[in-house]
């Protein structure tokens, strides 16, 4: 099996925002042939900041490590993620675990931290003259897909 871990704001966006494409994520790997090998580990599955459903940041803090560890590779969703510490933090531990990290960015890659930028096997983002194209969670999922298939 391998494990494909999500990240991006929890804290600083709605829970519908924070889950709405990790759960896009999900959908497309449970719906390619892989299915049976590939799994997506979403937090947004386990807890909420809303609803509080953790006794404490260090619990929610230890899953993130755990599944870090278990992962693969990891999928960056860099909106507002300049104000998200979690996030920054999680990236820092997927470097340092040696997980490949892949960014993307449906709106316009702005302000990814430089650490971001040299530590990402690659980014995806919409550039200033095509912000039509096709959606770069769809291109770094398939990337994604065909990376740790073939590692």
């Amino acid at each position: 099996m391998k494990y494909i871990y999500t990240i991006g704001n929890c804290s600083g966006v709605s829970h519908a925002e924070a889950k709405e494409w990790r759960d896009k994520i999900q959908r497309y790997f449970k719906s390619n042939t892989f299915r049976e090998t590939v799994k997506v580990i979403n937090i947004t599955d386990y807890y909420s900041y809303e609803t509080k459903f953790h006794e404490s940041d260090k619990e929610i803090a230890d899953f993130c490590e755990r599944s870090i560890k278990k992962a693969d590779a990891v999928i960056v969703n860099n909106y507002k993620l300049d104000s998200s510490g979690g996030s920054q933090r999680e990236i820092g531990l997927a470097k340092a675990y040696n997980i490949p990290i892949f960014v993307f960015d449906d709106v316009r890659i702005s302000n990814v931290y430089s650490w971001d930028k040299v530590w990402a096997e690659r980014i995806f983002s919409n550039s200033i003259q095509n912000l039509e194209s096709s959606s770069n969670l769809e291109d770094c999922c398939a990337h994604v897909l065909k990376y740790i298939i073939n590692a």
